[in-house]
């Protein structure tokens, strides 16, 4: 059996991102680390002007993400996740983008692997 939900969005209040349970895909792991992925954004947006707070924010959301997808992923084949392949290319293409946002910052191009 599947237990991967339909794709969901976080509420967003003022810059913030409130956990709902609807979001959990039943998998204690991987909704801890959803929960973590929100708890970063919400870092960035309170950062306010904040320089070097945000650009830690950013570089720690960046690779926590990447990290995330990959579990994400495992847990999707560990199941039959039968979407897998759409799934990890909507990953990719997220990943892909927050490369453009890491290089186009000038400052950070030294973290894009």
């Amino acid at each position: 059996m599947y237990h991967l939900p339909a794709r969901r969005r976080g509420e967003v209040l003022p810059g913030r991102i409130i956990w709902r349970d609807t979001y959990s895909i039943g998998n204690e792991e991987i909704d801890a680390e959803h929960q973590h992925l929100i708890e970063l954004d919400n870092d960035i947006a309170a950062s306010g002007e904040k320089v070097a707070k945000i650009k830690g924010d950013i570089v720690a959301l960046y690779d926590y993400v990447k990290t995330c997808f990959q579990h994400e992923e495992e847990y999707m084949l560990a199941l039959g996740y039968p979407q897998f392949e759409e799934h990890k290319k909507r990953h990719e293409r997220i990943i892909a983008k927050m490369n453009t946002i890491m290089k186009q910052s000038g400052k950070l191009d030294a973290l894009v692997v």
